[in-house]
Formats: structure tokens, sequence, C-alpha cells
């Protein structure tokens, strides 16, 4: 029962959306309630029917009654599985809209430990949450009620019948629910294998320049191949046990049916009952039925379900980079200071060992070293995307671990060493996280620093089109790009990872010529693996 436990993470997103779920529980017991009578009156039809001298006039009042229920039945039905529509769609899309929301406001460690592939199978499985609020299991949810309508109408005919049919539906509930059990099993598994696979798949497609380049086409085909084929096998497992399940829920139901016509059949020579009885009865025993197998099959979908959500669970519960009560700065960043700080991705393995640097406002401070000496890492402890191991980091006098993350960024423009550009055009991603700046405001920028004829090379210029991560533009186009959003609005602190390794000699130093005869920061962070003359400089830290 540990696993149902689960459910009650849908509490809150149900509530939300209530106004739906109880006006389509209504509309499934009033349909319960309203089609109740048919079988009965069928079974009144065909005795009527049988009489001699009969004419349609006799039945036409009937067949009228029956037409009717059934149109309003028709009404009823669309309305209420529009309205189930509506709640699955609600709960589904806030569930995962609240999964990205956390990942983006988890700490980068919890991304970088789990398989980007791996994460976006996550997500995609939310949609399977839905399942649980589909007019068919809800109709499980208040099967109750048909049943009661259906026994009521079945003593109303015959009581040795509905005493047999009592007997029967416990047997035939058992039955559905031990074959459910290995369905639902191997669904999960099914999900599992399939999550697996997509992660590798993700990796393929998002490393494919270095997969020609490395020649791993053989590799990432093992890999993906080995991973299809615990797919297949548990998809195998899956259908063979719904086979199994649709086949002996078939027979069991053939054998109730051949059995209460069997008895139906001397209660008819004997006279106790008649043929429309038979009938009327027939069908109801064949709803109640219907009822028990989704009930006894209800764990087919609610396990999976349950599983799904125990999955996605991590994520919408993953721990915040910021606290809730983090504090905010009051006034610009004057003063960085780093306290004995070491940090590794690695605990046994230090990028960063117990350093100790002061930096206050107007400082221009290179980060000198080679490649993978710490430089870059240096910077992610700085704007918080981690925490120090050891030591700690101070802004303003203020425990960066206790203030709010997203405040600190706010005030931090930086060129990335790996710049990424989002699908969209050149002016979406230099106004990309800017909410007070426009075109003009960009096109201003650009000529101020003579800058506009890099981006008037582009096919459409600001409104060129980029394609997923950046395709589409040069290195060097793109580092202008990530230049002109970084410095688009005045920062506290300007960054340059590596931000001039694809430009020509004249372009970087109008860069630098920009940096130092302009008032577009209060600290500015240069990092470099060659020992450049930069006049400007005032603090040279090497790694």
């Amino acid at each position: 029962m540990k696993i149902y436990a689960n459910l009650k993470i849908l509490i809150p997103y149900i509530r939300r959306s209530k106004i739906y779920l109880i006006l389509g529980f209504i509309g499934i017991v009033l349909v319960s309630a309203i089609v109740a009578p048919v079988p009965y009156l069928i079974g009144k039809v065909l005795d009527i029917l049988l009489i001699n001298n009969v004419k349609f006039i006799d039945v036409q009042g009937i067949l009228l009654l029956i037409l009717t229920i059934y149109s309003i039945k028709f009404i009823i039905n669309i309305s209420y599985q529009y309205l189930f529509a509506k709640l699955q769609q609600n709960i589904v899309n806030e569930i995962r809209m609240d999964i990205v929301e956390r990942l983006i406001d988890a700490p980068l460690s919890f991304i970088n430990k789990r398989e980007k592939g791996y994460i976006l199978s996550r997500i995609g499985e939310v949609q399977q949450i839905g399942a649980i609020f589909s007019p068919t299991i809800i109709t499980s949810f208040v099967s109750v009620f048909e049943i009661i309508f259906c026994f009521v109408m079945m003593l109303c005919i015959n009581v040795k019948l509905t005493l047999i049919a009592i007997i029967i539906v416990p047997g035939y509930f058992a039955i559905s629910k031990v074959i459910s059990k290995k369905i639902t099993k191997n669904t999960v598994l099914v999900q599992e294998n399939t999550a697996h696979l997509n992660a590798d798949m993700f990796e393929t497609l998002n490393g494919m320049e270095e997969v020609k380049l490395l020649n791993g086409k053989q590799t990432q085909l093992s890999k993906i191949f080995f991973k299809t084929k615990m797919v297949i096998k548990s998809a195998i497992k899956q259908s063979l046990s719904m086979v199994a399940f649709i086949q002996s829920i078939s027979f069991a139901s053939d054998l109730v049916n051949v059995g209460v016509l069997a008895l139906a059949g001397v209660f008819i020579i004997s006279g106790e009952i008649t043929v429309g009885v038979y009938t009327a009865f027939s069908i109801y025993i064949n709803k109640i039925l219907g009822v028990t197998q989704s009930v006894g099959t209800f764990e087919i979908t609610i396990k999976p379900v349950c599983a799904t959500i125990e999955r996605v669970k991590e994520f919408l519960f993953a721990d915040l980079e910021t606290q809730k009560d983090a504090g905010t700065l009051k006034e610009s960043i004057s003063e960085i200071f780093f306290e004995n700080v070491s940090f590794g991705y690695e605990i046994n393995r230090l990028f960063i060992n117990k350093i100790s640097y002061k930096f206050s406002k107007g400082d221009k401070i290179l980060l000198l070293g080679d490649n993978g000496s710490g430089k870059t890492t240096f910077i992610k402890l700085l704007v918080g995307l981690y925490d120090p191991i050891e030591g700690n980091i101070f802004i303003n006098g203020e425990n960066l671990r206790a203030l709010n993350k997203d405040e600190i960024r706010k005030r931090v423009g930086i060129v990335s060493q790996d710049i990424f550009l989002f699908k969209g055009s050149v002016l979406d991603n230099i106004l990309f996280g800017v909410g007070d700046k426009n075109r003009k405001d960009v096109v201003t920028l650009l000529e101020k620093f003579d800058l506009i004829d890099y981006i008037n090379r582009l096919p459409n210029g600001l409104d060129t089109e980029i394609t997923q991560n950046g395709v589409g533009v040069s290195g060097g186009q793109a580092q202008i790009i990530a230049f002109i959003r970084a410095i688009i609005k005045e920062k506290d602190i300007l960054i340059l990872d590596e931000a001039t390794s694809n430009l020509d000699q004249d372009t970087c130093k109008k860069i630098m010529s920009i940096l130092s005869e302009n008032e577009l920061y209060k600290m500015l962070f240069i990092i470099s693996h060659q020992d450049y003359e930069y006049k400007f400089i005032n603090k040279v830290i090497r790694f």
C-alpha cells in the first residue's frame, strides 16, 4: 500500500480543478442511474412482442422512452468526458511546469548527477499521470453506484438469479485482480527500460559531432542496441501478460453467460421467468461483470501511475539552491571575499584548495591559468552555481550561502566559455532574461560601440533565426551576441570566460577598448589561459 501513498501528491493539483472533478462525478452518477432501467425495458419489449397479435403501437411508448434515455446519456457522456479531459490536462501540465521550475531552481549539482535524457524521459512520463483522471478510471471509482442500481433492478426481476450472480461476482473479481498484478509489474519495467534507452538516445544526438569525429558510431549503436533489446524483452512480456489477461477474462465471462443461460433455461421451462426477463437479467449480469473487471484491473492503470509519481517525485521535491528565507542585497555589489575556499566536483579531488581573495569595487581581475586549472570553477562558485566544500564566500559581508542566488545573478553579466544560444532570433537571445530593454536599446548599444556591422553580416540582422544551440552563426558571431547580452544592462560584475577566443585580432582589441573606456561594470573578471597584455587589469590571479 506504500506505493499508493504517492497519490497524495496529486491532492493540491486536484483542489485547483475540483469543480471539473465534482461536475464530472455528478455526470457519471446521473448516467448510471438513468440507464439502469434500460435492460428491464428491453426485456419488457421482448415479452410483449412474443405475445400473439401484438401491434407495434403496444411497444412504441417503451421504445421512445429507451431512445430518450440513450439521448440523455449521450449528452451527459460528452459533457463529463470533456470535464475530465479538462481536469486531466490541467493537472498534467501543472505538474510538468512545477517540475521544470523546480529543476531550474535546483542546485546545478542535482542536474549534473543525472543524465539529461533520463530527466527528459521522466518529464515526458508526467503525461501518464493523467491516465488516473481518464473517464474510464473515474468510472471505476464510482462504479459502486452502477452495481447498486443493477442489483436493485435484478432483485426486482428475479431474486434467485440475483443471488447466483452475487456468488459469481467475487470469483470473477479475484481472477481479474490476480492477472492484473502481472501486467502492472511488466508495465513498470517497460517504463524504466524506455527511460534508460531515451537517455542513451539523447546522449548520442547531443554529442553527434563528437560521435562522428571520434568514429564512435559502433560504440553508441552497441549501447543503444543493448538498451533496445531490454525494452523489446520487457514489452513482449507486457504484451503476453495482457493477452493472457484478456483471454482469461473473456473465457470467464463466457462461462458465466453459459451458466446463467443454463439456469435461466430451467426457470423458463418451469415458467418462473420469461424470455424477456432472461434477456434483461443477462444484460445486467454483463454490466456487473464489466464493472467488476474494471475494479479488478484497477492496478493496471493505478500502479504505473503511482510508479511514475515515485520517479518524478525526486524532481518535484528537489532541494532548492535558494531557500525561502534567503536574504537579498540592498546595495550594489562592492566587495567579494573568498575565505579559505575549497571545492571539487568529487570530494577526494579538489580543483580549488583553501584559496582566499578579496575584491573591491573598481577591480579588474585577470584569472590566468591552463585549461582545467579551475578558473571557470572559480566563477561558478562566485555566482552560486556550486557551494564550496570548505570555507565561505562573502558578498558585501553577507555569506553567499544565505543569499538569494537569483538576485546575485541579476547583478552579473557573463560571457561563458561555452556559449549557449537559444532557439529564436538573435534579438531574442540578446534580450534573454532582460525585461526592461527592447530592440531600440539593442540597436543603440551596437551603434555606440561600433558593433552593428557584425550583426548586419547575418542574413537577417537581429531577426536572423538561430536553431538549437547556436547553429546558424559562427563562433565569433556567437561571442559578439553573448557580449552584447552581457552588457545590454549595466551590471555590478562583468565576467568574460575566454570570451574573445573566436574573434579576430581587430575585434578582440575593440572589445578590450570597450571594456577599458566605458563604465559597464563595477567589477570585471577576465578568464584566460594566455598572458595577453591587458593594460587596464589591476589584479592577476594565477591558477
